[in-house]
């Protein structure tokens, strides 16, 4: 299975990314600073995850994926 790390996912061009993703069969990680919105579209896509962390902070990023 393909995987997909859609970031700023929560709201706007990244949901929608996200969305098309799953909808194509990728396994998603929706990650957004906001991690109420990541959670929200996540449940929304079979199999995503959801991801918080701030992507301009390499140390975040890895702790998300750690996750």
């Amino acid at each position: 299975m393909k995987s997909a790390l859609v970031t700023g996912a929560a709201t706007g061009i990244g949901e929608s990314v996200a969305r098309m993703a799953g909808a194509r069969g990728y396994r998603v990680g929706v990650m957004d600073v906001h991690a109420e919105g990541a959670a929200r579209v996540a449940a929304e896509i079979p199999g995503a995850v959801a991801l918080s962390g701030d992507v301009r902070d390499p140390d975040a990023v890895e702790a998300a994926l750690d996750a």
